[in-house]
Formats: C-alpha cells, sequence, structure tokens
C-alpha cells in the first residue's frame, strides 16, 4: 500500500516538473535555482550529472518558468528545458523471452536383420568374423575406410537377434584386438519400380522395336498383343 502511495506521488510530481540539462557539471542546487522563479524544489541526482529535475507546485508555474527559460543559455550553449517524460501507465517493460527451438523428433531406425558392422581390422578374415558374431548368416566386407580398419554388413538369423546386438544385450565381440561396433542399417531401401516398367509390343511370337521400320497405310498387323514384361 505504501509503495503504491510513493509511485502515485512521484507520479503526480513528474506532471509537475521539468527536465534540466546545462552545459556543465551542476555543482549544488543554487546553479539550477538561479534560473526559476517562484515555489519549486530541485531534485539532484544522487551522483554529479550535468541534468536534473525541478518540480514546481502546479503546472501553471511549470509553464511559466518553461517558457522563461527556453531560450536561456551559459557561457554562450543553450540551456535544455522540456517537460519531464511520464511513461504510459501499461507501458510495462517486457521482460526478455528466450526463444525456445523444439528440435524435430528423430524416428528411431527400423531394425532389420543386416547391420553394420565396423572397426575391423584389415586383414580378418570372413571366417574370423563369423566365428566371433554369433547368429551371423552371410558377412559382406566393404572397402575400408581408414589405413588400418574397414566395415561389413554382416546378415543375422532374424531381426531379434540383430536387436539384441543393437541394445547391447549381446556383448560386442573383439577380433584380433578391434572391438567390433554394430549400428542398424540406415541404407535407403529402393521402392520396386516394376509397376513403371515400359509397356512392350509383341506380335504373338516375337518382340517389335520401338521404332519399328516404316510401312505402307495398308499395311496391317494380324496380332498385337500389349504385355507388361515383368
Amino acid at each position: 500500500m505504501r509503495c503504491a502511495k510513493k509511485i502515485y506521488r512521484r507520479r503526480k510530481e513528474k506532471e509537475r516538473a521539468l527536465y534540466v540539462r546545462l552545459p556543465h557539471v551542476i555543482r549544488e542546487e543554487e546553479d539550477v535555482a538561479k534560473l526559476f522563479t517562484g515555489d519549486f524544489k530541485v531534485n539532484l541526482p544522487r551522483q554529479s550529472s550535468r541534468h536534473c529535475y525541478v518540480i514546481f507546485a502546479d503546472t501553471e508555474d511549470q509553464l511559466k518558468n518553461l517558457k522563461a527559460v527556453k531560450n536561456t543559455r551559459i557561457d554562450g550553449k543553450r540551456v535544455i528545458v522540456a517537460p519531464a517524460i511520464i511513461k504510459p501507465k501499461n507501458n510495462k517493460p517486457k521482460g526478455f523471452k528466450k526463444k525456445v527451438v523444439i528440435p524435430p523428433v528423430k524416428e528411431d531406425p527400423r531394425v532389420t536383420k543386416t547391420l553394420f558392422v565396423a572397426n575391423i581390422k584389415c586383414g580378418t578374415k570372413t571366417q574370423d568374423l563369423k566365428g566371433a558374431i554369433p547368429g551371423c548368416v552371410s558377412i559382406r566386407l566393404l572397402k575400408p575406410y581408414s589405413q588400418k580398419c574397414r566395415g561389413a554388413m554382416v546378415k543375422m538369423e532374424s531381426a531379434q537377434v540383430a536387436s539384441e546386438y543393437l541394445s547391447k544385450i549381446r556383448d560386442w565381440p573383439v577380433v584380433e584386438g578391434h572391438k567390433l561396433r554394430l549400428n542398424p542399417d540406415t541404407r535407403r531401401r529402393i521402392r520396386n519400380r516394376k509397376s513403371n516398367a515400359p509397356l512392350k509390343i509383341y506380335d504373338g511370337e516375337t518382340e517389335i522395336p520401338k521404332e519399328p521400320s516404316k510401312r505402307g497405310k495398308s499395311e496391317v498387323l494380324d496380332h498385337i498383343v500389349l504385355e507388361n514384361k515383368v
């Protein structure tokens, strides 16, 4: 309650106040008081400054002194005088809102029978890998990605076995001092595009080429069959 009264009183004072800025630092109240007349109070800031506020008894004295001191100069420099700025009631400073960016949800990789195995020592044989990876059906070695290591596509007995390796239910094997790293197969699947295969023309026995030889208008094929050769 006291805080609200204090804010209201200061707001009323600012409505009757003038902002004053001198060309030099204000040393004492007399430097400002000598410029004005009537009933007023000089409100100096806590630290030394060139500006201050002068509060009058009413708005009439405020406007009267504003006109009188508006064109005053000290040492050839103009004294700045203006009504005190009053902020609107609803103009509350808005707090800084940090922008929160939610990353897109990544879909879990689909677990298949095939796993990508990395950190295989160059020179390791396929038979050694099969013996070290229980549940392995087939292995296709890939080109080395460094001077010492290479990868391989390993097919398991089932997706369940592959899932157990990925979730580390089964321990990752060590071959020739290298601990293998097993990751899901993230290669893009190529969809079956057989339905988009071009139609071919048969005359019953042999295929007719796409650009048949020119023939007369009267020549007509005896039998044409459209077949989608898959």
